[in-house]
């Protein structure tokens, strides 16, 4: 582990033009003590071709395809730096001097474990930005954070505005880590972590497009996600049945409204809501009237014709269930 070296991991499929905005917002940084380690999961790319010359680019081919979670794992183990960051292949960062900034609150504050920060969310399609925040600012513990997760405290987009001390991660295992995805990585690295500090500033944009990582999700990955939230929950006994209760929830509601799961992929996530909460009947119920006031609202709005038939039959499929 390198001293003050910041080590930025980056998964990449199959859109080199993305990434190379990517790198460069992260190459116009005013620190520069950094490797990027770029792991290309497409074993058929020539990617490297591009990449060679480029400052700071570490690059590695997957030899199969693993998805994003396992090549974050791959550049995990690859990573020198005393900081790590997680970047998807399409985040842009806007402010120069966050890397600076961050190593130096690192530097001054040896209870700061992990900085998050605020970011923006670039709608693509309608070139629309969404203004978000983190309800936060400056230095809360861990625990605190953990127990106001994406309750009182918001998630950030993604994990590009956030960045980790390699240690605490060593602590949570992250080398074995084999469901490394946003939520995940926070659960894990919040259990291990003293303080955390929040940078108040926007460090940089997420896209929301066609073909987002976190878009299109299986049931078996959420699965897996819920399975690291309940292991998060009986790691830490100081949180209460009504956080997992709402973790669950919030993973579900995000899964059926934006992958449009069908029934045996609903079933497959109810199943487990009933086996691994006490509460089942009440989270189900809810999740359901969530669904149900999402897809109304979309047809009081008015979608194209294949959108309002498709809302139309869920409506439908909401009454009958």
């Amino acid at each position: 582990m390198k001293k003050n070296l910041l080590s930025i991991i980056i998964p990449t499929y199959k859109r080199l033009n993305l990434l190379m905005e990517t790198i460069e917002s992260i190459n116009k940084q005013t620190y520069n003590n950094i490797e990027i380690i770029v792991i290309d999961d497409d074993p058929n790319s020539n990617n490297e071709k591009e990449l060679y010359n480029i400052p700071n680019v570490i690059y590695k081919k997957n030899t199969k395809n693993l998805n994003a979670g396992m090549s974050r794992n791959v550049g995990y183990n690859l990573s020198d730096g005393e900081y790590i960051i997680f970047c998807d292949d399409d985040d842009i960062y806007t402010d120069k001097n966050f890397f600076n900034d961050a190593v130096e609150i690192f530097n001054k504050n040896s209870n700061v474990d992990i900085i998050l920060a605020n970011s923006d969310i670039w709608c693509v399609k309608e070139n629309i930005i969404i203004d978000t925040n983190l309800n936060c600012v400056g230095t809360i513990s861990g625990k605190e954070y953990l127990k106001n997760f994406q309750m009182k405290y918001n998630k950030p987009n993604s994990t590009f505005p956030t960045i980790f001390r390699k240690e605490v991660l060593d602590k949570a295992d992250f080398e074995n880590m084999k469901m490394m995805n946003d939520t995940p990585i926070y659960l894990r690295a919040l259990t291990y972590s003293n303080d955390v500090y929040i940078y108040e500033k926007k460090v940089g944009k997420y896209r929301v497009h066609s073909v987002n990582i976190s878009y299109n999700l299986a049931s078996d990955f959420i699965i897996e996600n819920l399975n690291e939230k309940i292991k998060t929950y009986n790691n830490n006994s100081y949180l209460e049945q009504k956080w997992i209760d709402n973790q669950t929830f919030i993973t579900v509601s995000y899964f059926f409204n934006g992958s449009n799961p069908n029934k045996d992929e609903k079933n497959n996530i109810y199943a487990w809501i009933k086996e691994n909460s006490n509460n089942y009947r009440n989270i189900i119920k809810k999740i359901k009237f969530y669904n149900f006031k999402h897809c109304l609202k979309k047809l009081i709005k008015g979608e194209n014709a294949v959108m309002k038939t498709k809302t139309k039959v869920t409506l439908v499929s909401f009454f009958l269930s």
